[in-house]
């Protein structure tokens, strides 16, 4: 039986025979005792392995929050056997601040008598919403987005991480299973904070901060105070009594959130109207004439678009391979194309733009509004909901794209400028643009 595994044994066990809220009110008592102050706050558990943190009164712009003292966070300062035995190999590797606190955690979290163990025992056992983790049944609801890609990676490199580590200390081989790194690894990569302390970068897991969930904008301020010697917390806007106070995990597309925070935003669009969202277009280019774009011949192109780039992605592009020998000779190979090149080349385009996005939506086993159907039916935090999300998003951002190239067609053939009021405001993108 793995670390993990006999951690997750020995906490069922117990709370067989304890109040079932015993771990949080320890953890509240040993913030308290060790000097963090926190008084406006308070925990809410929405299900098993989901909760928040609330305010208990109104809280005015520009107030602290939390404060919790240095001794309480975990830190790379933190030295235990397994960083020692490592040495010197240790600091020729990526992500190093990441993995001292790692190995730090455990080699820590079995023993009851550590320090830190309150805050171990609130750490979630099953982890099982981040994709990494997720089983074939939730894989599949993935369909065949590029995202399998990006999980099957991010395995890849825990398992490297783990063998290269595992080749250069045998207490780490003897002790440490690729099941434990996987989940402290995703615990520290999905909670930690980069904190200046005396002018020096560190990373570190900050008891409760943690437990935020995430919001864009932000409604928190965070950082060390170097002067009270501190991780600091303080509110950007009024928030009402009772409310969730949530913290921004960073400016991020749902790709990345999903792979290394287990969620989706459902609108996940900034207050200027860009969105990082994104899909993987792959397509090749057989059979074109030796004599026209002969550089691109049978070339693999692999895009990653969203809804603010793709014109300034795709749309040059298809001007150029849908050149013809009159056209090259003219502007030549070189030509940016990042305004329309003629009539005929611009209708090609639109076209080519068309079918690529319908040949990229045939390779999804079930269609966007098949989708929209199952998560009616799905609970809204579950890795199900998330995975048919993830996907429903995807296909509109496809959809979006061959909807503009397909209305802007008849446009282009009747060489008329269309009215704002007469396009979606999504397709004014095209107008921009040329």
């Amino acid at each position: 039986m793995s670390l993990h595994d006999r951690l997750k044994f020995n906490r069922k066990k117990r709370n067989k025979i304890t109040d079932k809220n015993i771990n949080f009110l320890s953890f509240k008592k040993w913030l308290k005792d060790g000097g963090a102050e926190f008084p406006n706050l308070y925990f809410k558990k929405y299900s098993d392995n989901e909760r928040g943190v609330h305010s208990n009164k109104n809280i005015k712009n520009d107030t602290e929050i939390m404060y919790i003292p240095h001794h309480l966070l975990i830190t790379d300062e933190l030295d235990c056997n397994l960083s020692r035995d490592l040495g010197n190999d240790l600091f020729s590797m990526t992500n190093t601040n990441l993995l001292k606190i790692a190995m730090y955690i455990l080699e820590t979290i079995e023993d009851d008598d550590n320090f830190y163990q309150p805050y171990y025992s609130i750490l979630p056992d099953d982890i099982g919403h981040l994709p990494i983790f997720w089983d074939d049944s939730t894989l599949k609801l993935l369909e065949n987005s590029d995202f399998l890609e990006d999980i099957a990676s991010r395995k890849k490199m825990l398992t490297k991480e783990y063998n290269e580590i595992a080749s250069k200390s045998k207490l780490f081989k003897n002790t440490i299973s690729l099941n434990d790194w996987m989940w402290v690894r995703s615990i520290v990569g999905s909670r930690n904070f980069s904190v200046n302390v005396n002018g020096i970068q560190h990373s570190a897991m900050v008891p409760l901060a943690d437990m935020l969930n995430h919001i864009r904008p932000a409604e928190t301020l965070w950082g060390y105070d170097n002067a009270k010697r501190g991780f600091t917390m303080t509110s950007l806007t009024d928030i009402k009594p009772h409310a969730q106070i949530m913290d921004s995990y960073g400016r991020k597309s749902n790709r990345k959130y999903l792979l290394h925070y287990g969620f989706v935003m459902d609108n996940n669009i900034e207050k200027n109207n860009m969105c990082d969202d994104d899909v993987c277009i792959e397509f090749d280019f057989p059979g074109y004439s030796p004599t026209v774009n002969n550089y691109l011949l049978n070339r693999h192109q692999k895009l990653y678009v969203t809804k603010d780039n793709f014109m300034a992605k795709i749309l040059p592009l298809m001007r150029k391979l849908n050149m013809n020998d009159e056209e090259l000779k003219k502007y030549g190979e070189n030509a940016s194309c990042n305004t329309i090149v003629c009539k005929r080349n611009e209708l090609a385009a639109l076209v080519s733009i068309s079918n690529l996005i319908r040949n990229r939506l045939k390779k999804y086993p079930k269609t966007y509004y098949e989708n929209l159907s199952t998560l009616k039916k799905l609970k809204g935090f579950s890795k199900e909901r998330n995975a048919v999300n993830f996907v429903k998003k995807q296909k509109e951002l496809l959809l979006l794209i061959k909807s503009m190239a397909d209305t802007m067609i008849p446009y282009v053939i009747n060489d008329t400028i269309p009215e704002s009021n007469q396009i979606h405001s999504d397709y004014k993108m095209y107008l921009n643009y040329n």
